[in-house]
């Protein structure tokens, strides 16, 4: 407590509160823990690879697209090949079987053309007309039978069957893509073979991550599980300050000393 000779002093009181005893100890322990936690060099990051590398499996199917890439297919060669035979009119009369099935039909009609004209002469001659200006006639129309029916088996022949083949070959143009892709499509399943193969890899490197992860935090997690348990008040202090009365210390020993001294003087009478 203090005083001045001027005006009215103050009384300060300090209040100070440590922790539990019982909680000290571990209070302690735990800030040295902590201390070390922060000054470790952990946690550190997962030593090894967090990818997993491509399967073998995905490996040859990204090799097999890439060479089938680069390379293409046979078919799609021939197919581009043909079309330009196509273009190029190359298939144009190059049946190798026409020619000889229009000379047989063409015999047939040549018999027939034969059997014709030697009954005309036969039976004219029986009638004493052989050299008749009537076997010139029948003569000629049985040339003219001839003529049409040879260009007839031709056009039929040639004609009839150059378009079924072309159809034919037009027909099988529309198939390469779908044949072509087929590749494709089972490069895409050997992939997918890859793909899961993959995924299986990865998980078992996440597993281990995660692994890593939970150890290399674990001493903080624990630590900071038991500061929360021993949590409370760590103790502190309080200043309070209380104003005395307003004469001062001087005055009210001088009022005290008169208030004696006339008490004295009327016991003194």
């Amino acid at each position: 407590m203090t005083g001045g000779g001027g005006g009215g002093g103050q009384n300060t009181t300090v209040q100070k509160a440590d922790p539990w005893s019982g909680q000290q100890a571990p209070l302690l322990y735990g800030f040295s823990e902590a201390r070390k936690q922060y000054d470790s060099n952990t946690p550190k990051y997962f030593p090894d690879s967090t990818v997993a590398p491509l399967s073998e499996t995905t490996q040859q199917a990204m090799a097999l697209q890439s060479q089938r890439a680069l390379k293409g297919n046979p078919l799609q060669t021939q197919g581009n090949s043909y079309l330009g035979d196509v273009l190029g009119g190359s298939y144009l009369n190059s049946n190798p079987y026409l020619d000889a099935n229009f000379r047989a039909g063409a015999q047939n009609i040549a018999k027939n053309y034969y059997d014709t004209i030697g009954g005309i002469n036969s039976g004219l001659s029986g009638a004493g007309r052989y050299g008749s200006g009537m076997q010139a006639f029948m003569t000629g129309r049985a040339n003219d039978t001839l003529a049409n029916s040879l260009g007839n088996l031709y056009a039929q022949t040639y004609y009839n069957n150059y378009n079924a083949e072309r159809a034919n070959q037009q027909n099988a143009l529309g198939y390469v893509p779908t044949m072509v892709n087929q590749d494709y499509i089972d490069l895409s399943k050997l992939s997918d073979v890859g793909a899961l193969q993959d995924k299986q890899q990865q998980s078992l490197i996440d597993a281990a991550v995660n692994k890593w992860n939970y150890e290399q935090n674990l001493p903080a997690n624990k630590l900071g599980q038991y500061m929360g348990l021993i949590q409370g008040n760590y103790g502190g202090s309080q200043s309070t300050q209380t104003p005395l009365s307003g004469t001062s210390l001087i005055g009210s020993l001088l009022g005290a000393g008169a208030l004696g001294l006339g008490a004295y003087g009327a016991l003194s009478r």
